[in-house]
Protein backbone atom coordinates (compact mmCIF):
# COMPACT_ATOMS: atom_id res chain seq x y z
CA UNK A 1 0.00 0.00 0.00
CA UNK A 2 1.39 3.62 -1.04
CA UNK A 3 0.02 6.36 0.00
CA UNK A 4 0.93 8.18 -3.27
CA UNK A 5 0.51 7.28 -7.53
CA UNK A 6 4.04 8.37 -7.30
CA UNK A 7 5.26 5.47 -5.35
CA UNK A 8 3.45 2.97 -6.89
CA UNK A 9 6.24 1.10 -8.94
CA UNK A 10 5.61 -0.73 -12.31
CA UNK A 11 6.23 -4.22 -10.15
CA UNK A 12 3.60 -3.65 -7.76
CA UNK A 13 0.82 -2.30 -10.30
CA UNK A 14 1.41 -4.89 -12.75
CA UNK A 15 1.31 -7.80 -9.77
CA UNK A 16 -1.92 -6.11 -8.05
CA UNK A 17 -3.76 -6.69 -11.85
CA UNK A 18 -2.32 -9.84 -12.24
CA UNK A 19 -3.27 -11.43 -9.08
CA UNK A 20 -7.17 -9.84 -9.23
CA UNK A 21 -8.43 -8.68 -12.67
CA UNK A 22 -5.95 -11.58 -14.67
CA UNK A 23 -7.10 -13.96 -12.41
CA UNK A 24 -10.68 -13.27 -12.87
CA UNK A 25 -10.42 -13.06 -16.91
CA UNK A 26 -8.21 -16.73 -16.52
CA UNK A 27 -10.77 -18.36 -13.86
CA UNK A 28 -13.43 -17.28 -16.35
CA UNK A 29 -12.44 -17.66 -19.58
CA UNK A 30 -11.08 -21.66 -18.06
CA UNK A 31 -14.93 -22.27 -16.54
CA UNK A 32 -17.18 -20.78 -19.43
CA UNK A 33 -17.09 -24.29 -21.53
CA UNK A 34 -18.36 -26.21 -18.44
CA UNK A 35 -20.93 -24.07 -17.36
CA UNK A 36 -24.47 -24.80 -18.15
CA UNK A 37 -27.89 -22.75 -19.05
CA UNK A 38 -28.51 -21.25 -16.22
CA UNK A 39 -25.49 -21.04 -14.52
CA UNK A 40 -24.14 -18.41 -12.37
CA UNK A 41 -20.82 -16.55 -12.03
CA UNK A 42 -20.93 -15.03 -8.57
CA UNK A 43 -17.20 -12.08 -8.25
CA UNK A 44 -16.59 -10.70 -4.99
CA UNK A 45 -16.27 -7.01 -5.23
CA UNK A 46 -15.48 -4.27 -2.95
CA UNK A 47 -16.32 -1.11 -1.81
CA UNK A 48 -13.05 0.70 -2.67
CA UNK A 49 -14.44 0.32 -6.33
CA UNK A 50 -17.58 2.65 -4.99
CA UNK A 51 -16.50 4.52 -2.19
CA UNK A 52 -12.62 6.77 -2.76
CA UNK A 53 -9.78 5.99 -1.26
CA UNK A 54 -6.86 8.32 -1.60
CA UNK A 55 -4.28 5.77 -0.06
CA UNK A 56 -5.26 2.55 -2.36
CA UNK A 57 -5.09 4.00 -5.94
CA UNK A 58 -4.03 0.48 -7.48
CA UNK A 59 -6.74 -1.32 -5.47
CA UNK A 60 -9.48 1.13 -6.08
CA UNK A 61 -8.17 0.50 -9.74
CA UNK A 62 -8.80 -3.24 -9.89
CA UNK A 63 -11.63 -3.21 -8.21
CA UNK A 64 -13.42 -1.29 -10.64
CA UNK A 65 -11.98 -2.95 -14.21
CA UNK A 66 -13.51 -6.11 -11.54
CA UNK A 67 -16.98 -4.21 -11.50
CA UNK A 68 -16.62 -2.97 -15.18
CA UNK A 69 -16.18 -6.46 -16.59
CA UNK A 70 -18.55 -8.19 -14.20
CA UNK A 71 -21.42 -5.61 -15.79
CA UNK A 72 -20.08 -6.00 -19.11
CA UNK A 73 -19.53 -10.16 -19.14
CA UNK A 74 -23.21 -9.91 -17.88
CA UNK A 75 -24.23 -8.68 -21.20
CA UNK A 76 -22.32 -11.10 -22.83
CA UNK A 77 -23.59 -13.88 -21.49
CA UNK A 78 -27.33 -13.06 -21.34
CA UNK A 79 -27.80 -15.47 -25.00
CA UNK A 80 -26.18 -18.08 -22.77
CA UNK A 81 -29.03 -17.97 -20.15
CA UNK A 82 -25.50 -17.62 -17.37
CA UNK A 83 -26.09 -15.00 -14.84
CA UNK A 84 -23.02 -12.44 -13.61
CA UNK A 85 -23.40 -11.02 -10.62
CA UNK A 86 -21.00 -8.89 -8.27
CA UNK A 87 -21.37 -9.00 -4.58
CA UNK A 88 -20.18 -6.63 -2.50
CA UNK A 89 -19.92 -7.47 0.85
CA UNK A 90 -19.15 -4.19 2.30
CA UNK A 91 -16.13 -3.11 5.49
CA UNK A 92 -14.36 -5.90 5.86
CA UNK A 93 -11.14 -5.83 8.65
CA UNK A 94 -8.87 -7.42 6.38
CA UNK A 95 -5.44 -7.12 6.52
CA UNK A 96 -5.11 -4.88 3.58
CA UNK A 97 -8.01 -2.48 5.73
CA UNK A 98 -5.41 -3.08 8.82
CA UNK A 99 -2.45 -1.98 6.55
CA UNK A 100 -3.91 0.95 4.81
CA UNK A 101 -4.93 2.66 8.30
CA UNK A 102 -3.87 4.35 11.01
CA UNK A 103 -3.88 2.80 14.48
CA UNK A 104 -6.65 4.76 15.58
CA UNK A 105 -8.43 4.32 12.26
CA UNK A 106 -8.26 0.52 12.61
CA UNK A 107 -9.82 0.43 16.41
CA UNK A 108 -12.50 2.17 15.00
CA UNK A 109 -13.42 0.92 11.91
CA UNK A 110 -16.56 -0.24 11.07
CA UNK A 111 -18.29 1.63 13.82
CA UNK A 112 -19.28 4.94 11.74
CA UNK A 113 -20.75 3.32 9.35
CA UNK A 114 -24.71 3.45 9.59
CA UNK A 115 -25.45 1.23 6.91
CA UNK A 116 -23.75 -1.79 8.85
CA UNK A 117 -26.33 -3.49 10.91
CA UNK A 118 -26.14 -4.27 14.45
CA UNK A 119 -22.47 -3.39 14.17
CA UNK A 120 -21.50 -6.87 12.74
CA UNK A 121 -18.09 -5.96 11.46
Amino acid sequence: MQRSILDIIHKQLELTFRNHVFSFFYFTQYALPYLKKGASINNTMSVTAYQRNKDLIDYSAIKGAIVASTRSLSLALVEQRIRVNGIVLGSIGTPLIRASCLAEEVATFGKKLSHVPMNSI
